[in-house]
């Protein structure tokens, strides 16, 4: 898309938000406790206890690889069928891809007159969600067939950024623009109708209501009844948020005691919440909110971790980082820590998504090395 056919799109914009309905009315769930017993493999041992150095066997990474020519390949996503969003990298362009159940690269079309497309989440439908990159950086929908829709920002702004998305086909994200302050992001739902424009179809944003004393904010999640999570800025910390349909944005509780900060990155269909919490040593830690924040630990020899994904089991997926760099990690919703290693010849890894399959999508990363891959859990049994 031209910079001139954007601007016309972000001017049409304005005229049909208020004709718009906004985001559909969703009765808010009921956060709940999923009490279940199931597992990863080596999701074992009780979350208290350090990992031992015997043990299970590690699941295997599985690579997924890039699109012919490329180099490059990175999972962001994983449906409840093990289809993979990411995208693939050649030497000056990169590609929304999807990996179906066997591996199989499929390429997601740019718009017309944009190199770059990231994807970092998909559905059931197997609709996508995204960005992609040209005069300037907008929001993108794929359908199950591959055609793209723009995910327009708020009007005055200049980007958008989508994140997630649920399988009633709601997407959540951030509109970017500049403030007083500087760059200003936004939290913002895009959710159907789908409006045509010169044979281009695209969705207005709605914005999500700001905490009090936020200075901007990201809506990085969303789960099947349309609750949102991300996190907002103020003017010395960030702070987890959670948006409920019909309501303002609520500051999930504090975590460990000493936090400075937090984030909230994933939540499944039962309100179960996946994020981090920041201390006053700069140290972070996984945290899962529930009825009450519940700190995961990082595996043995590990500092640091990230809780960036949670599936409807309660299992959770992130990274943890120790003296010898950065390595994927799974946590079982009563259990330790299991890493989730690089492929061979690698030295670190990281973890994106999880789902109900216990199936974790992320990357092996080496010094000449960036390969998607998948780790396969052992299934879960309530």
């Amino acid at each position: 898309m031209d910079r001139r056919r954007l601007r016309f799109l972000l001017a049409l914009a304005v005229i049909v938000a208020v004709a718009v309905p906004g985001p559909s009315s969703v009765a808010a769930d009921t956060t709940t406790e999923v009490d279940v017993r199931c597992v990863g493999s080596a999701l074992s041992q009780h979350e208290s206890a350090p990992v031992p150095r015997k043990g299970p066997r590690r699941p295997i990474p599985v690579p997924l690889p890039p699109l012919p020519g490329d180099t490059i390949s990175e999972a962001r996503a994983i449906n409840a069928a093990g289809e993979v969003a990411g995208w693939s990298r050649g030497a000056d362009h990169e590609t929304a891809v999807v990996w179906d159940a066997h591996g199989r690269p499929r390429e997601l079309v740019s718009p017309s007159g944009h190199h770059r497309s990231h994807a970092y989440a998909i559905n059931t439908l197997g609709e996508v969600a995204g960005h992609s990159h040209g005069a300037e950086t907008i929001g993108v929908m794929w359908d199950a067939t591959g055609r793209a829709l723009f995910l327009l920002p708020l009007p005055g702004d200049a980007e958008s950024f989508a994140r997630a998305i649920n399988d009633a086909g709601q997407v959540v994200g951030y509109s970017r623009g500049r403030g007083a302050r500087g760059v200003l992001l936004r939290p913002v739902v895009w959710d159907r109708p789908e409006l045509p424009v010169g044979g281009e179809l695209f969705r207005v944003a709605t914005l999500l209501p700001l905490p009090d004393g936020a200075v901007d904010a990201a809506a990085v999640g969303i789960n099947a009844h349309g609750r949102a999570v991300g996190f907002a800025f103020t003017d010395s910390r960030d702070k987890a948020i959670l948006w409920s349909p019909g309501s303002s944005a609520t500051a999930l509780p504090a975590g460990p005691p000493q936090e400075v900060g937090s984030e909230a990155h994933a939540i499944n269909a039962h309100g179960l919440i996946a994020g981090e919490s920041s201390h006053v040593d700069r140290e972070e830690i996984g945290v899962v909110w529930g009825h009450r924040p519940r700190a995961l630990r990082p595996p043995a020899g590990y500092r640091h971790n990230l809780a960036l994904a949670i599936n409807d089991l309660g299992q959770v997926a992130g990274r943890s980082s120790g003296p010898s760099g950065t390595t994927a990690v799974a946590w079982g919703p009563r259990a330790g820590a299991t890493v989730l290693p690089p492929l061979p010849g690698d030295t670190e890894s990281q973890a994106f998504a999880i789902n109900a399959a216990g199936t974790v999508a992320g990357v092996s990363i080496g010094e000449n090395d960036h390969t998607a891959v998948v780790w396969h859990l052992r299934p879960c049994r309530p």
